[in-house]
Parts: structure tokens; sequence; C-alpha cells
């Protein structure tokens, strides 16, 4: 039987298509390099993108996306045996926690974005997360670089396990998001005395895989195991989401109501085409167009925005 095939790690995200939509479009010519694209906005209300509601979806995924599976799932079967609360709010002032201390002590501003990034994996891609990083990189004694997030899908018939590295920028300017995501994959990728962020993730992969079941984890790390066939049919693509400030946010009080969506999507439309462009001249400006790729944009009215609402959400202050 195939273990993997019983995988079923994401988690649930009913009505996420109310907060955000995809617009599907094709591609521009991006040879040689190898980009795919998925391109999402957020829903409108009036003239305006609903952000507040997106803050709100997003809040709770905090749970999923800093606590362990294992760890959840105890805490799950608790309340259901007891019917005692406490274990749910254990785990939401945990994440919480979590990511106050990651905001806090590691001075980044990445984190909301690196959420987002993980719901869109989960949500639309059907791609799981296999490393719980933001629970590794607290720890006093795990230093943890590289990647934002580790994803994974399997396709059963091919017997194909895809490990999909997530890279997130939340970024004023379009420009300095897409070069700064292909900086830290250049970064993660070369060889730093001998060894690169990258092989370090796969260690964090195989020590701490967030899989509960033992032999779904066991057919799973063969994907690692260079003696086995399985090791041969894993593939890798960076998943790298672009969050920016989209000018077109501040044209829309002359439009009606009604024509507000159709208006955006036909001007987003011109943007994802010059900013995939502007991502592939950024690859082969960072060496990394041997590497495939999936790109990911989500426009905001105000990046600084979001990131206020979100920290307020969370109770801490925003820098």
């Amino acid at each position: 039987m195939d273990k993997l095939a019983e995988l079923e790690l994401a988690g649930k995200y009913t009505g996420i298509e109310n907060r955000i939509s995809e617009l599907v479009v094709p591609l521009p010519e991006l040879s040689p390099v190898s980009i795919d694209g998925r391109f999402f906005y957020l829903t409108f209300r009036g003239k305006q993108p609903t952000i507040d509601e997106f803050v709100d979806f997003l809040y709770p995924k905090i749970i999923p996306f800093c606590i362990p599976r294992s760890k959840r799932f105890e805490n799950i079967t608790k309340l259901q045996q007891t019917g005692d609360d406490r274990y749910h709010m254990e785990l939401s002032d945990q994440a919480r926690n979590l990511f106050i201390k990651a905001a806090k002590t590691l001075k980044r501003s990445g984190e909301p974005g690196e959420l987002i990034l993980f719901s869109i994996l989960e949500a639309f891609f059907d791609a799981p997360q296999v490393a719980c990083k933001m629970y590794l990189k607290t720890s006093e004694n795990m230093p943890v670089h590289g990647s934002d997030s580790i994803h994974i899908k399997y396709e059963p018939g091919a017997g194909e396990l895809l490990l999909m590295w997530g890279e997130s920028k939340l970024y004023q300017q379009l420009s300095a998001s897409i070069r700064e995501i292909c900086k830290s994959i250049s970064s993660f990728t070369t060889l730093n005395q001998g060894r690169s962020h990258r092989e370090r993730d796969i260690d964090i992969i195989k020590d701490h895989a967030n899989i509960d079941d033992h032999s779904v984890l066991k057919a799973f790390l063969d994907y690692f195991d260079p003696y086995t066939p399985q090791v041969n049919k894993r593939k890798e693509i960076y998943c790298c989401m672009s969050g920016f400030d989209y000018s077109l946010y501040n044209s829309l009080e002359p439009i009606n109501d009604n024509e507000v969506e159709s208006f955006f999507k036909q001007n987003y439309i011109h943007c994802i085409s010059d900013a995939c462009l502007r991502f592939k001249q950024e690859i082969l400006r960072s060496g990394i167009d041997h590497l495939s790729f999936i790109f990911i944009l989500l426009p905001f009215r105000s990046v600084a925005e979001f990131r206020k609402l979100f920290y307020l959400k969370l109770g801490l202050k925003p820098n």
C-alpha cells in the first residue's frame, strides 16, 4: 500500500475564497527560466479591499503555522475527552507567544508574510507544511535559518514527492520584494563552510518532520535516503510570494462599485506580466536560473497597514 497516499495534512480553509481571489492569466515568455505563477488579490467591498476581514481570517492560522501537529492533536484529543476549553486556549496562547517572541527576539518583520504563504500553499496548492520552523526557530538551542517554510505535495500515480521551499517578502516596492526573494534563495543555496542552508533545512526535515504516523513518516523519509529509489523521485521547487503596495488601489474612487473588481483585474493583468518579467531578470542576475519556481503575487493597498493591523490583532504594538 502507498503509505504517502494517506498523507492528508493540510488544514481546512473554508471561506478563503471570500477573502482572497485568484486571477488566472497566461504567463509571458519566461524561458530559459522555469517559472509557474499564481496571482491573488484581496476581495472587495465597494471600492476597498477587505483587509480587516483578511487579518481576522488569517489570525487563527497562527496555530497550525506555529505548533507542531503532534502537540495540536494531543490537545485536541484532551479537549474532546474532557470538554475543557483550556486545551484549546493553550494552543492559541502558545502560538501567539511564539509569534511575539519571533517578532521581538529575531527582530524580523517577515512572519505575517510567511503566514500568508503558509495559508496559500495549504489552501490553494493542497501542500501541507512538513516542518514547523516557527516552533524551532524560537528555541534558544536551535537557531534556524534558511527557507521561510517547507511544504510538500505528493503525486501518488507517479510516486513523486514535490519539496516546496517557501520564500515570502512584504515590501512597499514590488521591485525590492523580488530582489530580496532572489537574494534569499541565492544565499539559501550557496555553500558556506562546505554546507548550504538548504542542506541544513533538509536535516531539519529529517529530524523534525511534522508527521505523526510512524509508517507514513518512514515512507516520507525514504525520499531523503540516498540508498532508496524514492530519492530519485524527489523534486524541488521554490515558492516565492511577493506582497507589495499597489498604487492602483488609489485610482478606484471614480469607478462604479459594481465595476471596481473588473477594472482592477484588467489592470492587474499588466502588473502580473511586468512582475513576471522582472522576476525572470532578477533570477538570471542572481545566478539561480537552474532552479524551478512558483511566483505568487498578492498586492496590498499598503503593506505597512496590513502589518500594523496584524500585529494589533496579535496584541503587539507595531514598530
